[in-house]
């Protein structure tokens, strides 16, 4: 794939997306009355394309971009041998991305030899004054239908989508923070812990000797930013570094109370009073054993998301 040149003020500068004005020009009927409309207005007359400012501005968009991602997505996804639509998968699932990175179906249909390279193009029709007919989905697909599954075994496509598909987590496929991906790295960080921290399966059989007839179901448990200190600050050293209340909202969280009980048990006002509390000790458990838990990250989140909104 080749990008163009173009001459502004005098001097010759890339023509940006001009690699896909072939594929443009490719797309079928059929899909091109599922584009929006700005993909729709651009014109299919060639010395416009190369030559008229408007159009070329049209090129150069972002919408123009987005129009050939999502063109060649609905071209090639019935051949990608998916069972759902497409509005079935999340944004940021492995099929879904594959189907909108539109370089390896152009570049497809190059080495295919159906389309032409744009300066193979351009060679061919540059002194052409004239509008491309537009193709129909029923002259193409059984080209696309043939070529996609090879395409897809040449990039290992298949193994990566089926995966995803044997353990569906989407959020491994997010840019987006998660209890998962935090309790995960906690997991990584903690084995290399300077100090011994006691998990709760190692502290089970304490609990079953200490009380025969206790039931070892720990409540509200679950990997939040917040737990980690009631979940890990069990060591004895630490513990006599803090005050005897903040102790006993460690023993109360690990006990399984809620922030709220916790708050009314103790006498704070309202229970985010609790929570700032448990932030504090996390901060400092983690400085005192050298293990990173989330709870700087959690606390520079937040100072961002306080900056975007004073901005």
């Amino acid at each position: 794939m080749t990008t163009l040149k173009r001459i502004q003020d005098g001097e010759p500068v890339e023509y940006t997306n001009s690699q896909y004005i072939p594929a443009f020009l490719f797309l079928p009927e059929e899909i091109m009355d599922c584009e929006p409309i700005e993909f729709r207005r651009v014109s299919r007359n060639v010395q416009k394309l190369l030559r008229d400012p408007v159009t070329i501005a049209q090129v150069e968009s972002e919408a123009f971009l987005l129009g050939i991602v999502l063109g060649y997505s609905l071209l090639v996804w019935p051949a990608m041998g998916q069972k759902c639509t497409p509005e079935s998968y999340g944004q940021n699932e492995p099929a879904t991305l594959l189907s909108r990175t539109p370089d390896y179906w152009v570049t497809m249909l190059e080495d295919a030899g159906i389309l032409l390279d744009a300066w193979e193009w351009l060679q061919v029709y540059r002194n052409v004054d004239g509008e491309f007919a537009i193709t129909h989905l029923s002259d193409i697909m059984p080209m696309i239908k043939a070529l996609v599954p090879q395409t897809m075994a040449k990039y290992h496509m298949t193994e990566a989508i089926q995966i995803a598909r044997e353990i569906p987590c989407h959020e491994d496929f997010s840019h987006t923070n998660s209890t998962q991906k935090r309790d995960f790295r906690r997991k990584w960080n903690h084995l290399r812990a300077k100090t011994k921290v006691l998990s709760l399966e190692d502290l089970q059989p304490e609990a079953e000797n200490a009380e025969r007839s206790l039931q070892w179901e720990p409540v509200d448990l679950q990997p939040a930013v917040e737990d980690s200190a009631v979940i890990r600050a069990t060591g004895e050293q630490f513990l006599g570094m803090i005050d005897e209340a903040d102790a006993e909202i460690l023993r109360l969280r690990y006990l399984g109370y809620t922030l709220s009980e916790i708050a009314d048990k103790l006498g704070f006002r309202t229970h985010s009073a609790v929570q700032k509390r448990i932030q504090k000790l996390g901060l400092q458990y983690e400085r005192f054993t050298d293990t990173d838990l989330g709870f700087e990250e959690e606390q520079l989140r937040k100072a961002e998301k306080r900056k975007t909104l004073i901005i």
